[in-house]
């Protein structure tokens, strides 16, 4: 078994990915400080607002899990909401993992197999994406 981050970030099994998930790693191009403790990170055609604590960001994780997946525009402010197209759908277990095409990132999410259905998702379809702030992880 390897270290914790080199299962998550670099597992070259697999299984352990499909065990344990792996975290989606979006690569900052640039970043803004937005002053109170924010900052806007482009990444790859994505506009993410990360916490800031005034170090240079390079990259920002978030598991797959905490990328929530609606069919239709959820209520609410527009931070980090995006909108991107399935381009794959895979069961596993008691979950469904879908890639999103978001700019030019393909992000990795995971919905309960009961949403999914209820949602009825296909291949090509629009999807809106919110990414939970609290959980981005912030990488100098």
């Amino acid at each position: 078994m390897g270290a914790l981050k080199e299962v998550f970030f670099s597992s070259s099994n697999e299984a352990v990915s499909d065990f344990v998930g792996k975290p989606n790693i979006l690569h900052c191009d640039a970043c803004t400080s937005l002053g109170h403790g924010l900052m806007e990170a482009s990444c790859g055609g994505m506009s993410v607002i990360i916490l800031y604590d005034g170090n240079e960001v390079k990259k920002i994780s978030i598991f797959s899990r905490y990328v929530f997946v609606y069919a239709a525009k959820p209520p609410g402010p527009e931070l980090n909401r995006f909108t991107g197209t399935v381009t794959s759908i895979r069961s596993f277990y008691s979950l469904v993992r879908l890639e999103v095409q978001v700019g030019d990132n393909l992000l990795l999410c995971e919905v309960r197999k009961e949403r999914f259905d209820d949602m009825d998702l296909t291949v090509g379809q629009e999807v809106y994406l919110i990414l939970k702030l609290t959980k981005l992880k912030v990488y100098h």
